[in-house]
């Protein structure tokens, strides 16, 4: 089956035809098909700009938020190190480099824990 059988005018331009009424009909589907042609709206491309700028904005977020993550990152991380460093005051070995600092307050020397066994 062939485009000519199915559609006999398709084919035709307007200024080839030499046939008048045909030309006004041909005319006339060609304005009823852009008619019907769906178009974009007027304000397309203030939807696109407004998209584009919605996408910037979300991205502009997620950097911050990651910027501010990970300073908190860092700073967790310097109070670990700073917390692994610090002496450790739950048992003597740690109180011990802390001893001259006792006498001057009057407080009693702890001594480290002795054995039974002499």
């Amino acid at each position: 089956m062939s485009l000519r059988a199915i559609e006999p005018i398709g084919a035709a331009r307007i200024d080839t035809v030499v046939d008048g009424y045909r030309a006004e009909r041909l005319r006339a589907q060609a304005q009823a098909d852009r008619a019907a042609r769906p178009q974009a709206p007027p304000f397309a491309h203030c939807l696109k700009h407004a998209i584009q700028a919605f996408h910037d904005q979300l991205a502009r977020l997620d950097a911050r938020s990651l910027a501010a993550n990970q300073a908190l990152r860092n700073e967790q991380t310097a109070q670990q190190v700073r917390a692994q460093a610090a002496n450790d005051l739950g048992t003597i070995q740690g109180l011990l480099p802390l001893q001259p600092y006792r006498f001057s307050a009057g407080l009693p020397p702890p001594l480290p824990h002795r054995t039974l066994g002499r």
